[in-house]
């Protein structure tokens, strides 16, 4: 498997697949400009993405308010072109993107401590933690016991669970290495990973 060319679904794609994308992207882009000009709201939310650039232009020309939402570590969910070619123009953009938003939101308060060292420019009461929430009422912890009896998981097994989408910056294959070490070394012999 080259860099460029990926097997698999979801984020590992093919170089045709990636250019496809990027290319409904940019169209997408171009028709929420176009809504944004004629509507002219008075806050324009979005999340850090390929694509978003443009509206802290149109926000400084039409006054808009940006808010900018960042749900990782920039940088971290790129793949080879980007961390090989443009990790430098990456930099450039978010740190312009992170300085001209009116408010940027942050998941966690370790994407917000990273913003803020990272940026050294950006005011750190510019950036505010909104965590992602749960509807507790339909995911709330059950009987153990119980569950271990649907998943047919002996009282004698060790549990993992992973609960999230798959996706490379999430480290699935580090957890994968880590149970084969676990269980090598006979500290977990009977572990079970559930994703």
């Amino acid at each position: 498997i080259t860099p460029f060319v990926r097997k698999g679904r979801g984020r590992d794609r093919g170089i045709l697949t990636k250019i496809v994308h990027i290319v409904k992207l940019y169209s997408m882009r171009n028709r929420i400009i176009s809504l944004v000009e004629v509507y002219k709201p008075d806050i324009i939310y979005f999340r850090k993405g390929y694509f978003d650039f443009p509206f802290i232009f149109l926000s400084k020309t039409n006054k808009y308010k940006i808010i900018v939402e960042v749900n990782g570590i920039p940088g971290a969910s790129v793949y080879f072109f980007e961390r090989v070619v443009a990790p430098f123009l990456l930099f450039i953009f978010d740190r312009r993107k992170f300085l001209k938003a009116d408010m940027i939101v942050s998941v966690s308060e370790g994407i917000k401590n990273h913003l803020i060292t990272r940026y050294k420019t950006l005011k750190e009461n510019k950036v505010i933690v909104v965590n992602n929430g749960v509807n507790t009422e339909i995911f709330k912890p059950k009987n153990i016991q119980v569950c271990r009896q649907a998943l047919k998981v002996k009282d004698s097994e060790f549990m993992l669970v992973f609960s999230g989408r798959v996706a490379q910056w999430h480290g699935v294959d580090l957890i994968l290495h880590a149970i084969a070490l676990l269980k090598d070394k006979k500290y977990f012999p009977n572990i079970k990973f559930y994703i």
